[in-house]
């Protein structure tokens, strides 16, 4: 191949990850606007978004991967407890096979409550049956199997998320119309997200779900 045609090459894929770049950056921009905008309608403050990590690095989702960063993060509190909402993005793989994960994720705090450390998402066969290979071992609920069909629960204190997810738990999670795609807790924090970015303007469909999974935790 002749140089110059290289160079054209060259050129040509350095304009386009440029431009992609820029494009992904005007995304982000124009993003971080609409959520200081639905920060006004919730009633919650823009802030830093090292502080949620500050605050709740230690649960499991933050935990996960690298290039960990928190995007456009709003907070306060309602109902008396404290509110976290942010775009988190995670990176997991390499080269060909390196993957960006996405989510809005809601964190509440509520300072006096305390649960042990867990993570909840919808039973899925794949993740049935590889989790042990990675030393993943499922907390099987056998007198409740409407719900062990419905979710997988993961947690390194069996017995204590077995007492946290009492019959009255199980049974409010199986009923939602909707199964909760992912769900977390260590301490007084509880993480909700429905496994991708939301629209800003949706954010308080996602608070009054993370609150209504709270409550039933008592």
């Amino acid at each position: 191949m002749k140089p110059f045609v290289i160079a054209l090459i060259v050129v040509g894929v350095a304009a386009a990850v440029a431009a992609i770049w820029l494009a992904e950056r005007a995304w982000w921009k124009r993003r971080r606007e609409r959520w200081a905008a639905a920060a006004v309608e919730l009633g919650l403050s823009v802030a830093d978004g090292s502080e949620l990590l500050d605050r709740f690095g230690s649960l499991p989702l933050f935990q996960k991967g690298r290039d960990r960063r928190v995007r456009n993060l709003v907070r306060g509190s309602t109902w008396g407890r404290e509110v976290w909402i942010a775009d988190y993005v995670y990176a997991t793989g390499g080269g060909k096979n390196q993957r960006q994960h996405r989510a809005t994720v809601c964190v509440l705090g509520t300072p006096g409550r305390s649960l042990p450390r867990f993570e909840l998402a919808p039973e899925d066969p794949i993740s049935h049956r590889l989790g042990p290979l990675f030393g993943i071992r499922e907390i099987e609920f056998d007198d409740d199997p409407g719900f062990s069909k419905a979710y997988r629960v993961v947690g390194p204190d069996e017995a204590a998320v077995r007492a946290a997810f009492t019959p009255g738990v199980r049974s409010q999670l199986v009923q939602r119309p909707a199964r909760v795609a992912h769900l977390e807790a260590e301490g007084d924090a509880m993480l909700v997200h429905i496994g991708r970015l939301i629209d800003p303007g949706t954010a308080r469909d996602l608070l009054q779900l993370a609150q209504e999974v709270r409550s039933y935790f008592g």
